[in-house]
């Protein structure tokens, strides 16, 4: 039986040399420049800064680092939401929120809106011709 070699088994396989391209250099130092000068904004996610508190004497002037930030402490029962932050002259100022409650929340589309005002520009409408009638018979 005859052998066959391969035609490529005496050729040196090597990686093809990456050829010197002062053009690549020189961009690369161009973006690295422009990185320095304008560093990308890094997205902060929000943290509600506090801790849940039973009353606003539970928060200890240790609980406010003075990085003037606002930190909330809301109440346990969540009746209040408490603030509090160091001003820049030392002292801290203190905020309480409460939640407004309606009675009736208002469910009515402004269509129903328009024809209950349409429906009061008519009574007055009748009201006003009433008025002018019985003001013509007093004359």
């Amino acid at each position: 039986m005859q052998q066959y070699q391969n035609p490529n088994y005496f050729m040196n396989y090597q990686q093809p040399q990456m050829q010197f391209n002062p053009y690549m250099q020189r961009m690369e130092n161009l973006q690295q420049f422009q990185q320095s000068l304008n560093p990308a904004p890094q997205a902060q996610p929000f943290t509600p800064l506090g801790k849940m508190v039973e009353s606003m004497d539970m928060v200890k002037v240790a609980d406010i680092p003075m990085d003037g930030n606002m930190y909330y402490f809301p109440k346990a029962d969540g009746s209040e939401i408490y603030s509090k932050q160091f001003m820049p002259n030392g002292q801290t100022r203190i905020l309480t929120f409460k939640p407004l409650l309606e009675s009736e929340p208002n469910n009515s589309t402004p269509e129903e809106e328009k024809l209950k005002f349409d429906t009061f520009n008519a009574i007055l409408e009748g009201i006003q011709e009433d008025i002018k009638t019985l003001s013509d018979k007093v004359d």
